[in-house]
């Protein structure tokens, strides 16, 4: 088992500070957003997502992204989801919903490097049907905004 270096509260605590996830005044926000908008567009395409595609949207802050289908939010920061429809808050690592539920899982920005990695996947598999779609994006160190 993997050891967790950073506390899940500290992380509902900043999260619930940023009056937004990407602010808008912020270049660097501004353009990962906008790398993670073409990715998942090109993957939505790609998999051929309808209105009806049912996708687990983790760490999502209660946005989708403008893809489509019928998506259910799941984050630890309330103030996000606080008016979007089909959320739940919990963490990524123990989602409370049946297996096989969803056909994609979208699990995007600095979702993954907030908690256990393995045990999100897992969670994540558990909650995918047997031929869902995890579409994972996550930072590396070798990020701009990590150096220094």
């Amino acid at each position: 088992m993997c050891k967790q270096f950073i506390d899940p509260n500290e992380v509902k605590k900043l999260y619930n500070s940023m009056e937004e996830i990407w602010p808008t005044d912020d270049k660097w926000y501004q353009y990962t957003y906008k790398r993670i908008k073409n990715f998942l567009t090109r993957w939505e395409n790609k998999l051929g997502f309808n209105e009806s595609t049912l996708i687990l949207n983790a760490g999502s802050g209660g946005n989708t992204y403008g893809i489509k289908g019928i998506h259910t939010h799941v984050d630890i920061s309330e103030k996000h989801l606080k008016y979007v429809d089909n959320a739940i808050l919990a963490s990524v690592e123990d989602i409370p919903i049946s297996d096989n539920s969803f056909d994609v899982c979208i699990c995007v920005g600095s979702v993954i490097n907030y908690c256990n990695a393995m045990s999100a996947i897992s969670e994540i598999k558990r909650i995918l049907n047997k031929d869902g779609y995890l579409i994972l994006d996550f930072d590396q160190s070798k990020n701009y905004e990590f150096i220094g």
